[in-house]
């Protein structure tokens, strides 16, 4: 995988707190673990109002898989 540019950098600690780390590995056209591992290196987190998403996000996944 190459190298992240200034830009990305830039891009991404913009981004990251508030956009699933899916539409952000789309977006860069990277993985999903390329996206954190990177974020996590750079020290940003998620937003609240992110996290309380993901939770939520999460629960619906785990009750759908519940349901098949």
């Amino acid at each position: 995988m190459p190298r992240w540019t200034r830009e990305e950098e830039i891009l991404l600690e913009s981004l990251y707190p508030s956009t699933p780390n899916i539409s952000l590995a789309r977006r860069f056209g990277r993985s999903a673990r390329a996206i954190s591992d990177k974020a996590n290196h750079m020290g940003l987190g998620k937003s609240d109002q992110r996290r309380a998403a993901m939770g939520r996000e999460n629960v619906a996944l785990r009750k759908d898989r519940r349901s098949t």
